[in-house]
């Protein structure tokens, strides 16, 4: 199936997943479009495009099974619920198997900065994710940013949109 297909519909299945959630839904639109961007800018391959776009809109699915079944939803309860659910959703909607195993293993792993997935793809959801939540959280100070941008960005074109965004000086 056509990758523009599978991709409108994540972003409409991910919509009805999240219905009734406007801030959510905003969240993961503003998140894959970043991914986008940033993938753009890094000279991405088609497929590396598809995969980044794909994870920016299945990202938080893990949030509303979280606040249901444990009344929360921390980054790694996120992460927990997630993993299956995103590989289950990519599955039916017909992503490759290989493409919904990977896919899935970065909602495992969105909220872990530190985990060794040395993956462009992943790169880029950790990047993205970073410059929407550090723009929708109210009262982050520029040391706050500062310090998001020294342990996350790691691509030339995170970095010039994160801080070009906020106004930041390196």
């Amino acid at each position: 199936m056509n990758n523009s297909i599978l991709l409108e519909r994540l972003k409409w299945r991910m919509i009805e997943w999240e219905s009734g959630c406007p801030q959510r839904i905003q969240h993961f639109l503003k998140v894959a479009s970043f991914a986008v961007t940033i993938a753009r800018g890094e000279g991405a391959d088609e497929h590396t495009l598809f995969l980044a776009e794909a994870a920016g809109y299945i990202h938080d699915i893990g949030i509303r099974i979280s606040y249901d079944r444990d009344g929360r939803s921390d980054g790694k309860s996120q992460e927990c619920y997630g993993e299956p659910a995103a590989k289950e959703m990519l599955a039916e909607i017909g992503f490759a198997p290989d493409d919904a195993e990977t896919v899935s293993r970065y909602v495992g792993k969105h909220h872990s900065y530190d985990a060794e997935i040395p993956d462009l793809v992943f790169r880029i959801l950790l990047e993205a994710d970073a410059c929407v939540n550090m723009f929708e959280h109210a009262g982050v100070s520029d040391g706050a940013r500062l310090e998001m941008l020294r342990n996350v960005f790691r691509t030339e074109t995170g970095k010039k949109l994160y801080t070009t965004m906020f106004g930041l000086s390196v």
